[in-house]
């Protein structure tokens, strides 16, 4: 990257980077995420967040009688964005650039989906607003181990493309179920940053960094499938 952000150097363009989205709250940074991801759009394909669709519609006046606690608790982006309109803007574009879902069926290549949230198999791919918000969303009982909510991806793994990749479910580890890949490592809580490398052959590698925002509820992230 150059001085203001933009990025000067990639891989070949035939490697393409898709986000699985919730790129604002959780953390310090929303604007300069937002900045940054604005600045570099042409890179990324972008998967919606919850985070991205609930800020974007409670700002528009679409969600009513919302929590005023869990608002302010979870969605700290929202005070941000309501005080700078030009970067209201560039996050109101980086949204309607967002789809549901990605996915590549395909004989002559390793065929995949993408999604923010892990999701049963019958969900994928679909418009319907169930499945929309099905791989937009999963919502853990925090009273319950969190392993235990997630067993339907090991049930409906099997070794057959697609792979299905997906994130929204932060824990101390990635996990590949066969062709089930999580991806949230918790890299906002101080833990990792991970990424799934898949080539056209169908060679998958899953590799991560530390991140350098020290964060206590690190400790508290789940070992997910070990």
């Amino acid at each position: 990257m150059d001085s203001s952000g933009l990025i000067t150097e990639r891989p070949p363009s035939e490697n393409q980077f898709i986000l699985l989205g919730d790129f604002i709250d959780k953390g310090e940074n929303t604007a300069e995420m937002i900045e940054f991801l604005f600045l570099n759009q042409t890179h990324f394909y972008f998967i919606l967040g919850n985070h991205e669709s609930f800020v974007y519609n409670y700002l528009q006046g679409k969600i009513k009688n919302a929590d005023a606690e869990i608002v302010s608790k979870f969605f700290d982006s929202i005070p941000k964005l309501q005080a700078d309109s030009v970067l209201h803007q560039k996050f109101n574009q980086l949204v309607e650039l967002s789809a549901p879902f990605y996915r590549v069926i395909s004989k002559k290549q390793a065929s995949f989906y993408a999604t923010h949230a892990p999701c049963k198999a019958k969900y994928l791919g679909k418009l319907d607003h169930k499945s929309l918000r099905k791989m937009r969303n999963f919502h853990l009982d925090r009273s319950k181990p969190t392993e235990e909510q997630l067993l339907f991806l090991q049930n409906e793994a099997n070794s057959q493309y697609p792979y299905h990749f997906f994130g929204h479910v932060a824990a101390q580890n990635s996990f590949r179920i066969q062709n089930k890949v999580h991806l949230d490592t918790g890299c906002v809580y101080g833990n990792l940053l991970s990424k799934a490398e898949l080539s056209a052959d169908g060679k998958l590698k899953v590799s991560s960094i530390p991140s350098n925002h020290p964060d206590p509820y690190q400790t508290e992230l789940p070992v997910l499938f070990v």
